[in-house]
């Protein structure tokens, strides 16, 4: 037993178990009242391309009609397999989420052993660990999206990177471009830092590098650029003008970061990390005096910034550091809310991770008195504790909304399948697991999937969209809360009815709200969806 113990290759054993064993739990325990399906409605749209790429061999969500709007050709591309070999969609996709997040975990094992070469590999193992047990990370790890396959590339080519294996770096940073668009900023990143280093030491690029660097990057970047180019005239994916639905709350067009200096964006990460990754739950609120995670995570991340700018931080962290802050600068500027980019940050879950560990690190070196040195491992306890806490509030999050697009979106949907005539056009906000079992032309209101619909959603006339693509019926979402200002609303539809269109009420499907205390916030402020006929007025 001992001998097993101390084995080398324990850590990464336990890392890899854990990281298929966390995911796996949330699975059984939640299908066992809910059933097996997505919690995410984007899912879904990703699984239409998947069939009907199948089906057609085209990446379209209507049959028939070009789009952009598919954000993961190289995901869709995956999961279309599972109709070509018949498999059953909602388990492929979830088993390809949890091997993803194996390969990102592993990865970032790989990672803090180049970090820490020195130390045992149990510093290398806590992070990776760290990072199976936050609940975010947990839902990307069985919500059926790249997101996990995204970030585990990412830092695998980072590691990869760092221990000087070009190849393997450089397929890894290409392959995430179609996987996610914002890959592009790892390549450029990628690329950057190797004829920097070329040109500083002063030799020619070996055939590995141009491989890693060059190769790859053309191979699995320009056919993603080109079909986006033809299709739309612009070199990525539609999805970005769909998020300017985001514009049609409180938040005004012009305004893209929500921060304006330093100590701002110190507070609001501080928060970020502490609200939105870790939950606000009774495990970590009993800790926020002198054990709270987040305190650990800043000690680390200052510590490193400082690290970075003196150029004495590892060179692993350093590449992998200022990434994650491309990354999020990336996103302040694209998105005009602040945390509304959550599912597409994963890099700052693994960068949490990183730095809570460096933070005990730092912390051990700088404190000298014996007793004093059981600090540091009481704040590291405390992130796993916190960590442990934001899993299990997750799991009742992910619960809900497996819950709610089952009973509401699924249900919708496969009534318009079985009701409505084949050559129907329903307008939808949610395209995903509506349209899927609808199996009808969807006209998306929110504009994933056609470039043209950003001038209609900036002005609010979406009644006229509907008019031109000669939408039957209306699919919306409903709010039973005065806080939340209602979608329709928000696109414009209440200032038309009546003058543009009438609508002629069908069928609605509302989610049980006393069923439990629901904490999932689209749930309970969207528990309804309800069906319309649509009838044009005359000009």
């Amino acid at each position: 037993m001992k001998k097993i113990l101390t084995s080398p290759k324990m850590p990464l054993v336990i890392v890899l178990l854990l990281a298929a064993a966390a995911p796996l739990t949330w699975v059984v325990t939640v299908a066992v009242d809910e059933g097996l399906n997505l919690p995410s409605d984007d899912a879904w749209i990703h699984q239409v391309f998947a069939r009907n790429l199948a089906r057609e061999g085209r990446y379209e969500y209507n049959v028939g009609e070009r789009s952009c709007g598919v954000t993961a050709p190289l995901w869709t591309l995956l999961l279309s397999e599972t109709y070509f070999f018949r498999l059953p969609p909602r388990v492929t996709a979830v088993a390809l989420t949890v091997l993803s997040h194996i390969l990102w975990a592993g990865a970032l094992y790989w990672l803090g052993r180049a970090i820490w070469p020195d130390r045992s590999r149990w510093w290398a193992a806590a992070p990776a660990c760290l990072l199976s047990l936050l609940g975010p990370v947990m839902w990307f790890a069985v919500s059926g999206m790249e997101t996990a396959l995204f970030f585990g590339l990412a830092t695998l080519a980072a590691a990869a990177w760092a221990r000087d294996r070009p190849t393997l770096a450089g397929f890894a940073a290409a392959a995430t471009f179609p996987v996610r668009p914002e890959g592009a900023l790892l390549i450029v990143f990628v690329f950057g830092w190797w004829v920097y280093r070329l040109a500083r030491e002063k030799r020619r690029p070996t055939a590995a590098e141009v491989v890693g660097y060059v190769a790859f990057p053309l191979m699995f970047g320009l056919p993603f650029v080109i079909h986006n180019w033809i299709v739309t005239g612009v070199p990525f994916p539609t999805t970005y003008f769909g998020r300017h639905w985001l514009y049609l709350g409180s938040v005004s067009p012009e305004i893209r970061v929500m921060w304006k200096d330093v100590p701002a964006v110190a507070f609001y990460w501080f928060r970020y990390i502490q609200v939105w990754m870790l939950g606000q739950h009774d495990l970590s609120n009993t800790m926020k005096i002198l054990t709270d995670s987040a305190v650990l995570y800043q000690i680390g991340l200052w510590a490193a910034a400082i690290q970075l700018l003196r150029r004495r931080l590892p060179r692993a962290f350093a590449f992998f550091f200022i990434w994650v802050l491309a990354h999020n600068l990336f996103y302040a500027l694209v998105l005009p809310n602040f945390g509304t980019a959550g599912r597409y940050q994963g890099c700052n879950f693994a960068l949490f991770a990183l730095a809570s560990v460096y933070g005990a690190l730092f912390l051990l070196e700088w404190i000298k008195g014996k007793w004093l040195r059981i600090i540091p491992y009481v704040f590291l306890v405390a992130s796993f504790i916190a960590a442990l806490g934001s899993y299990l509030v997750w799991r009742n999050m992910y619960s809900d909304n497996i819950h709610h697009i089952t009973t509401v979106h699924e249900a919708a949907g496969k009534w318009v399948n079985e009701n409505l005539a084949e050559e129907a056009r329903v307008a939808a906000f949610d395209i995903g697991i509506f349209g899927y079992y609808a199996d009808r032309y969807i006209v998306d209101l929110g504009g994933l999937l056609d470039r043209e619909s950003y001038t209609y959603l900036r002005e609010r006339t979406m009644s006229q969209y509907l008019k031109k693509k000669n939408a039957h019926y209306l699919a919306m979402m409903d709010a039973d809360t005065h806080d939340i200002r209602p979608l329709p609303d928000r696109l414009g539809l209440y200032q038309d009815e009546g003058t543009v269109f009438r609508l002629e009420f069908l069928k609605s499907w509302t989610l049980n709200i006393s069923r439990r205390r629901w904490i999932n916030v689209t749930a309970v402020a969207y528990p309804r969806l309800n069906l319309y006929r649509i009838e044009f007025m005359p000009d």
